[in-house]
């Protein structure tokens, strides 16, 4: 039995409908699915809402200073290209502290975005502002108290550096650390 030709029609426009329908639903979907909202900053996977920042410790893969911040890069999408992250304020390096002490990550040495590889001793984040020097973000210590960094031209990219708590020190950039990406 064939059904009239306004049936056939009827139902491939139900049909046409249906996988509208769908195609909006999975669309927004996708949407939904790409951020979470934690505290008012919507973040992408993998990152974790630290301080209001979007962050991403990555302490799987090793890479130099720049191979850190070449993944850091890749995981960019349609909104923003993340890159080694910014500790630009005394109450966000708390939190990231606190944050790496939550997951048992204070044995890592993680790379930051900072480097004085433009000009010796002028130590700049990678949006060119300068980075604060001293306490309470560089560390302190060592035999002679000396206050980082103090490792001269071969030392040019900084560090999250566990043997210093955490605090900021300079390393050779060549050296294969896991890195913390900002979104």
């Amino acid at each position: 039995m064939q059904l009239p030709p306004v049936t056939i029609l009827t139902i491939m426009n139900q049909y046409f409908i249906l996988l509208l329908l769908l195609g909006v639903s999975v669309a927004l979907d996708d949407e939904q699915q790409e951020f979470s909202t934690v505290g008012g900053t919507s973040c992408p996977s993998p990152f974790n809402t630290v301080g209001g920042k979007c962050i991403y410790a990555d302490v799987v893969n090793r890479g130099t200073w720049q191979e850190m911040r070449e993944l850091c890069q890749g995981l960019a999408d349609r909104y923003s290209v993340p890159d080694l992250v910014k500790v630009d304020s005394g109450d966000f390096f708390v939190d990231l502290i606190h944050h790496i002490h939550a997951y048992d990550w204070q044995d890592r040495y993680l790379w930051i975005g900072a480097s004085d590889g433009d000009h010796e001793g002028v130590w700049t984040w990678l949006d060119g502002s300068i980075v604060l020097m001293g306490t309470p973000f560089w560390a302190n210590g060592g035999c002679n108290d000396v206050q980082e960094p103090q490792g001269g031209t071969s030392e040019n990219c900084s560090v999250l550096d566990p043997y210093y708590h955490m605090y900021f020190n300079d390393f050779n950039c060549e050296a294969k650390l896991n890195g913390i990406c900002e979104y």
